[in-house]
């Protein structure tokens, strides 16, 4: 038997948006993304998926649209339990991201330094007898956000 392996058009697109969350910045992505929109969000559809995409701000992802009253719905979102303090260095990190993202810059990209994030943190968390300790605690906060993927 003689199958023709046809890759669609979108296939590059669909598979980045899969890793996570497009942005303009990548020109040939987005400009795909805009060009089979529809075809791309035709294809997600019977599979569960939804294209979220934001032309204004540039951006798009896929999320999951759970059927409803289905008993058998599995998510693709790996769910992780976080403890209170790792809670409290992610609601941080977003925190500086709204900072950035309603602040005047002309940079699309935040970027920030290992010892940026521990000083704004240093704030919000109780310092213990050992100032050493407590910033060993710090990285590893931020070590455990790194490792979950929250931050490059």
């Amino acid at each position: 038997m003689n199958i023709i392996n046809k890759t669609l058009p979108f296939t590059p697109v669909f598979i980045k948006l899969l890793k996570g969350p497009v942005e303009y910045v990548d020109k040939s992505t987005w400009e795909k993304l805009l060009q089979y929109k529809v075809e791309l969000i035709e294809f997600l559809q019977p599979v569960g998926l939804s294209l979220v995409l934001e032309e204004q701000d540039g951006y798009a992802y896929v999320k999951q649209t759970p059927a409803e009253e289905d008993e058998t719905f599995v998510s693709w979102v790996q769910k992780r339990a976080l403890t209170y303090e790792e809670s409290i260095m992610l609601v941080l990190l977003r925190e500086m991201m709204a900072e950035f993202e309603t602040g005047e810059t002309t940079n699309r990209e935040l970027i920030k330094k290992r010892r940026e994030i521990k000083d704004y943190a240093e704030l919000f968390f109780k310092e213990n007898a050992s100032r050493v300790k407590f910033l060993k605690e710090i990285d590893r906060l931020i070590d455990k956000a790194e490792e979950n993927g929250f931050l490059d």
